[in-house]
């Protein structure tokens, strides 16, 4: 039952983000030709359109996700979604996996888009001096920008179930597209001022320097104000040496499972289905 509601859940809205990446190559080749035959005008939309399908790829991916938690568990298709032999935590993992997944897809879609965009512009030479300015520390960046990414995507998952199902009570069901709007916003602040206080005050964080990665145990606050604050230091070597908290990942994945827990109870004991 878990397999057809992963192929449901993909079938239902998921399915335009691999062909945006068909979309996306076949731009870029025309961009390539436009640029061997010396036609700059052509070349500078197939550019600009490279930039649009990214972005569209990043809205459809948020419409997608959510559509599947607002008209899959409280809209009509929540009548249907009640009479399968499948308990509500599995219904919403399930969701929550399928739209992780899609973001993720998206996400592809637009690093491509801004990729081709560079590279049919000619821009190469501000990515190698990128490159070049974090020398050996630019894969572990990434790796931590990524992870930064990861985590973050899915406390807003939780933020936005927990947001449609306190919105979908039956005191807040009348006006529960406002309401969850205001709730999303709610716990959006919430979660960044959560990751803020983590980020700065857990004792675990790591530090990039050009002698590598190594762990530290002393809180972020501590190392900024012993080394100055960020207006006053005087080198950008002060700022590769500084450490960088990794608290805000563990707050992320920690808010993000209790949120969904929250929605989870909230669908089971108080919400309604319209």
């Amino acid at each position: 039952m878990l397999g057809k509601l992963f192929k449901y859940e993909l079938r239902s809205g998921a399915l335009p983000v691999p062909f945006m990446l068909l979309a996306l190559g076949i731009v870029y080749l025309l961009g390539l030709l436009a640029d061997a035959l010396k036609i700059s005008q052509m070349k500078t939309t197939m550019a600009v359109a490279l930039v649009l399908i990214g972005v569209a790829a990043l809205v459809l991916g948020m419409i997608y996700v959510v559509s599947r938690c607002a008209k899959g568990l409280y809209g009509a298709e929540g009548y249907l979604m009640q009479t399968l032999p499948v308990s509500r935590g599995k219904m919403i993992t399930v969701k929550v996996i399928c739209g992780y997944l899609v973001l993720l897809m998206s996400g592809v879609v637009f690093v491509a888009a801004l990729a081709g965009f560079f590279f049919l512009n000619d821009l190469q030479d501000m990515l190698q001096q990128f490159a070049d300015a974090w020398k050996d520390m630019l894969i572990p960046m990434l790796l931590y920008m990524l992870g930064s990414v990861g985590t973050q995507l899915l406390a807003m998952l939780g933020a936005l179930y927990l947001s449609v199902a306190l919105a979908n009570t039956r005191v807040m069901q009348r006006n529960n597209v406002l309401m969850a709007i205001v709730f999303y916003f709610v716990c959006s602040t919430v979660i960044s001022l959560v990751e803020l206080a983590a980020v700065l005050l857990l004792p675990f964080g790591v530090i990039f320097s050009g002698e590598g990665v190594s762990v530290t145990l002393t809180p972020m606050v501590v190392s900024l104000f012993e080394s100055g604050l960020p207006g006053q230091v005087e080198s950008i070597n002060e700022i590769y040496g500084m450490p960088i908290g990794l608290g805000n990942l563990l707050a992320d994945v920690l808010m993000g499972v209790g949120m969904l827990i929250g929605a989870r109870w909230v669908m089971e004991h108080k919400a309604s289905i319209k």
